[in-house]
């Protein structure tokens, strides 16, 4: 087995889950606004001094328990975005600058095939350690983005027994 070679894929693989990651908020991020929008119009279209006292308990209760869930959609979207740092293998130039060095390091005239041999270990581990890296920032952040996704769930049950109930009212 290559190891450079897997190394690679790896850490290629990872750049593009962060894409498909990044891709996936905007659906979340999109029903949020809608639901901002909805929870605010209900509040204010909920008939406060003509309903029942049971019935007013139970809408803010509902109304409540949506708009915290729309919070924690919220937070959940914002952490699963902000501050993930991703790790980036050497540039070409720093490439060449380390085989470079390790010549230099060297002093006296080795193979070319063994500063060759000394690169490639050097490639494997960048490649290997920025893939792990990677992962891991890409298992917080598809973490985060599923929870969101429950606090979204949540925020629409709500957020849909609250209408129900402002529909009741009004009947």
């Amino acid at each position: 087995m290559d190891l450079l070679q897997h190394a690679k894929e790896a850490y290629a693989s990872e750049l593009d889950r962060r894409n498909e990651l990044r891709r996936a908020l905007s659906l979340p991020v999109s029903i949020a606004v809608v639901f901002a929008g909805a929870q605010f119009s209900l509040f204010r279209a909920f008939p406060w001094e003509a309903a029942d006292s049971l019935l007013t308990i139970a809408f803010g209760m509902t109304w409540t328990v949506a708009v915290l869930a729309w919070i924690a959609l919220v937070a959940l979207l914002i952490w699963g975005h902000v501050g993930h740092a991703y790790a980036y293998i050497a540039t070409p130039k720093e490439i060449r600058d380390y085989r470079v060095r390790l010549a230099a390091h060297y002093e006296t005239r080795i193979p070319d095939q063994r500063l060759d041999e000394e690169l490639q270990r050097f490639l494997e581990v960048e490649y290997a350690e920025n893939a792990h890296h990677n992962s891991n920032r890409n298992d917080r952040k598809s973490a985060c983005l599923h929870r969101a996704n429950q606090a979204l769930v949540v925020s629409l049950l709500f957020t849909a027994l609250s209408g129900f109930i402002v529909l009741v009212v009004d009947l």
